[in-house]
């Protein structure tokens, strides 16, 4: 991912980066200047400078986030609710022995009640997955890549 930042805010103190800074990815050049709340903006995020460029808060920003994490994000994201209906198929012999009165260890599961178990699992990790992604915490930081423009 590469996008169009403007940094918000600097010196922020990080016990991994030192030179980590606050940006505010946009849409577009012209939402910088704007001081406007709509969809095109974005929220806060923090970024690293690793290349040690002088930023000044306002300035315009390229950043990019990391190949890797962008490749682990989506395979977790896709393998995850797929594994949890795997693991919802392997129990629901289990659970549908747990739920029937006097059953006995090994009972079969009715193919009905194992595809809603599995559908469960399934809607269950889906929204877990959801939930995370749309708590922004990163594991590893976008870093700055260029400088457009700073601010006078």
């Amino acid at each position: 991912m590469q996008k169009n930042a403007i940094v918000r805010y600097l010196n922020k103190k990080d016990s991994k980066n030192k030179n980590t800074v606050i940006v505010e990815p946009i849409a577009f050049t012209e939402c910088a200047a704007c001081h406007e709340k709509c969809s095109r903006k974005g929220y806060t995020v923090p970024a690293v400078n690793i290349h040690n460029f002088d930023l000044k808060e306002g300035s315009l920003v390229i950043i990019k986030s990391s190949k890797v994490q962008e490749a682990l994000e989506s395979i977790i994201c896709l393998l995850f609710p797929i594994a949890s209906a795997i693991l919802g198929f392997c129990l629901a012999n289990p659970i549908y022995s747990l739920i029937k009165k006097g059953g006995t260890p090994g009972t079969a599961c009715p193919e009905g009640l194992k595809s809603l178990i599995v559908l469960v699992f399934f809607v269950l990790a889906s929204l877990l997955v959801y939930i995370l992604s749309r708590a922004r915490k990163l594991l590893i930081y976008p870093e700055i890549t260029d400088v457009l423009e700073q601010e006078n």
